[in-house]
């Protein structure tokens, strides 16, 4: 659900950029709560159990697919949303394949804005 809240966030900045900088702000609030709940024991707790678990199959049992998740879930969740925002940060970025610096600047300076509250 927060997935799905954020990326409508940004999505509705497209035609509400006058709430930009406080639509940020909504996001990284959310991003830290998201990341204190993430503890740095627990996630290296939950990974080396997930390798643990992988390395009792066999090598034949073993999925060749690597699955870049987080066993974690608020390690994951954090892992999604901030390459959501990021992928937004490069969509205002970068038009066209050439970097829009007028606008790079200016969501440069809400970013700031909102880390220095």
């Amino acid at each position: 659900i927060q997935v799905i809240y954020i990326k409508n966030l940004l999505r509705s900045l497209s035609y509400l950029s006058i709430q930009r900088s406080r639509y940020l702000e909504i996001i990284v609030s959310k991003l830290i709560r998201i990341d204190v709940h993430a503890s740095r024991q627990d996630i290296l707790h939950a990974e080396k159990i997930n390798i643990e678990n992988e390395l009792v199959f066999s090598l034949e049992q073993l999925n060749t697919n690597d699955n870049n998740e987080m066993k974690h879930d608020h390690a994951d969740k954090l892992d999604y949303l901030m390459f959501v925002l990021f992928e937004y940060i490069t969509n205002v970025s970068i038009e066209n394949g050439v970097v829009n610096y007028q606008e790079t600047k200016l969501l440069f300076k809400d970013l700031l804005n909102v880390f220095n509250k």
